[in-house]
């Protein structure tokens, strides 16, 4: 037979068990865009360059191994279907954007479901492009300039907002 205070124990024990076997996390507030919620709630609303993002020198130039996070207005990432566009920029040393020189340009369609899936990297949760051919001063420290990623996704597809275009900015550290 259990005792008073072991009862209260067991019976306090069943409680908290049974509150957390319906519960859920409360959503993340985001930054959705209104209007948004009418054709796809969870379209994307939000790109984000990740930090891992990095430039490596390969064969006498350089490559771009670029991540980036798609989200919903809710902060939940997505997957998505469109167009991944990322420009390479030489800034000086101020780093001001708008006196940027364009570098070099890639775009990635990422309409087809499997070309789309093998972007995605289930481990980071972000889309992982190897962007080849960049100039070698963009992996060296001190050659003169600095460099800056800009990246925008265009969604397209059942539900996706149209003329919305999701961009991002990213000065790598080096």
């Amino acid at each position: 037979m259990l005792g008073r205070a072991s009862k209260l124990v067991l019976v306090g024990a069943i409680v908290v068990a049974s509150g957390c076997v319906g519960a859920r996390a409360p959503a993340r507030s985001g930054t959705g865009a209104p209007g948004l919620s009418g054709a796809n709630p969870f379209a994307p609303t939000t790109l984000r360059i990740e930090p891992i993002t990095r430039i490596e020198p390969e064969n006498g130039g350089a490559r771009i191994e670029l991540h980036i996070e798609l989200t919903d207005r809710f902060g939940d990432d997505v997957k998505a279907i469109g167009i991944l566009r990322a420009q390479l920029l030489r800034v000086g040393a101020d780093l001001d954007p708008a006196g940027a020189a364009r570098v070099a340009n890639w775009e990635i369609d990422l309409s087809d479901p499997e070309v789309n899936a093998s972007y995605y990297d289930p481990v980071t949760r972000t889309y992982r492009a190897s962007l080849t051919g960049a100039p070698a001063w963009a992996a060296q420290p001190g050659s003169g300039g600095r460099p800056l990623i800009r990246a925008s996704f265009l969604p397209s597809g059942p539900g996706a907002p149209e003329g919305i275009v999701l961009s991002d900015e990213y000065a790598p550290p080096r």
